[in-house]
């Protein structure tokens, strides 16, 4: 395989996990009652979203047309759907499953930093990127083990 064919490889797959991250969060923030959780969860959607233009612009530089998010699988969708429905759409649910997110997330920005192809221009996007994903899993984390009463006060 051919380096340029590489990193877009790596940038495709980082850019596929901002899209799950993009529709969860978005997802979250439509049923959210309270207007502290909508903020919360459309706070880490424009992150995603963000992460997702900086690696596309990387793309773009190594002359490989726009990427396209693939859509979720109809089985996925509904074994999602299914979970949600169960644990009726309690907060810690929502917390522990865009926590596993995140973590996901992360195991894949480090693979990809772990590859020594990168180019350092485009590696240090990925380990600033790589941060936030850390701040945000430990959030998510902390307002779990915590109890989401912390909303108000911590998530802005």
């Amino acid at each position: 395989m051919q380096p340029i064919s590489q990193i877009v490889l790596t940038l495709n797959k980082m850019m596929d996990i901002n899209g799950q991250r993009v529709n969860r969060y978005k997802s979250l923030a439509d049923k959210a009652k309270e207007i502290e959780m909508k903020i919360f969860y459309m706070q880490f959607a424009i992150q995603a979203q963000t992460f997702t233009a900086t690696l596309n612009k990387w793309r773009t530089a190594y002359g490989i047309a726009s990427h396209t998010l693939p859509k979720e699988g109809i089985l996925s969708s509904a074994i999602g759907q299914l979970k949600r429905v169960i644990n009726l759409g309690s907060k810690d649910f929502d917390l522990k499953q865009c926590e596993e997110m995140e973590s996901n997330a992360l195991k894949t920005y480090k693979t990809a930093l772990s590859l020594a192809f990168l180019p350092s221009a485009t590696t240090e996007d990925i380990v600033r990127q790589t941060e936030e994903l850390e701040n945000t899993h430990f959030t998510l984390k902390t307002f779990r083990e915590n109890g989401s009463e912390q909303w108000q006060a911590s998530s802005i």
